[in-house]
């Protein structure tokens, strides 16, 4: 099997269902309304390089049958995007005690050291501190583009023609120069109504075409988003992504 990208959760901060909530897609049967919380890995031949370690990441290790980790690369610092580094522990300890590397920018280092001090020494950092840039990973190209959420910096990775882009609200034009020619673009959009922190799911539906994608995958979604309904509305080249989907990079 060639290289491809694994979503290993498509849901928002807080996961669907939501604790505590009785709402109708929180208490719905249908498997496509269970999301955990957005993450992902490019399995790059016998390589895993996971893309951010949210609260659910054990959950997800587990269920996806993710048995090492090659690398790390982080979004940004939010915790549903970096609350289950603790849980990476076994994959140092099985790996020989061997740090893991992890791509990141000063921000989110900085807030890691703050939250988890004690495991640095488990870790290799390289900071990408530019708007945009590139580095090589296990014999492929990635790429990287910074843009934001809210007042916070988010990055963006992309290898071969997919793109993974979380948590998306401003970005510079220049994103679309990272995005030339990419046919799969994985992309936050919240729900209909999008908010100051996250775009709607029209606002990523017309990101996307600016791109030119030939696909576009939506995740980060909450529980304001019906799985059934919303796929109804959607124009040809755009769907609602889902727990476990893979994507050939």
């Amino acid at each position: 099997m060639g290289n491809r990208l694994q979503l290993l959760g498509t849901g928002g901060s807080t996961g669907i269902p939501v604790v505590g909530c009785k709402c109708a897609v929180c208490k719905s049967d249908d498997p496509a309304n269970k999301r955990l919380r957005s993450g992902a890995i490019f399995r790059i031949g016998n390589k895993n390089i996971l893309v951010d370690a949210g609260p659910d990441i054990r959950q997800q290790s587990l269920k996806y049958d993710i048995d090492h980790v090659d690398a790390i690369l982080l979004t940004h610092y939010h915790e549903d995007h970096i609350g289950g580094l603790d849980d990476l522990r076994g994959f140092f300890y099985n790996q020989g005690k061997k740090p893991i590397p992890v791509y990141l920018s000063e921000n989110t280092y900085e807030m890691v050291a703050i939250r988890f001090g004690y495991l640095l020494e488990r870790f290799t950092f390289i900071k990408l501190n530019d708007h945009m840039g590139k580095f090589d990973l296990f014999g492929e190209r990635f790429s990287y583009c910074a843009y934001e959420q809210g007042s916070v910096p988010v990055l963006g990775f992309r290898v071969g023609k997919a793109a993974y882009l979380t948590d998306i609200k401003y970005y510079q034009e220049q994103i679309f120069l990272f995005l030339e020619g990419v046919e799969s673009l994985v992309v936050s959009a919240l729900n209909f109504e999008g908010s100051h922190m996250h775009f709607s799911i029209d606002e990523s539906v017309a990101f996307g075409k600016k791109a030119g994608a030939k696909n576009t995958y939506l995740i980060h979604m909450n529980h304001q988003v019906e799985a059934k309904k919303v796929t109804r509305s959607l124009t040809e080249g755009v769907s609602l992504a889902m727990d476990g989907m893979e994507i050939d990079v």
